[in-house]
């Protein structure tokens, strides 16, 4: 996926957590580093609204976060146009 994101530099990512093989975390902390400095939007969609920790995570890592089971699609739609 890093390479994907070096190559395409797409506007946004919309991320989902568990990812096959990687953390979803781990990858939106390798997109920020210094290696890649990708500094688009990228809007985390998750269903492990219950660990502890992610929210503040995705905040220091400038990701938008929002839990899929609470969240409306307008809502992440709107905040998507508005970091656009």
């Amino acid at each position: 996926m890093l390479k994907t994101v070096v190559g395409e530099k797409p506007d946004a990512i919309l991320l989902d957590l568990m990812l096959p093989g990687r953390d979803g975390m781990s990858l939106l902390a390798d997109l920020r580093g210094q290696d890649v400095g990708y500094t688009k939007p990228v809007i985390v969609l998750t269903n492990l609204s219950g660990r502890g920790g992610l929210l503040e995570d995705a905040k220091r890592l400038d990701a938008l976060y929002f839990d899929k089971a609470t969240t409306k699609i307008q809502d992440v739609v709107a905040a998507v146009a508005e970091r656009l």
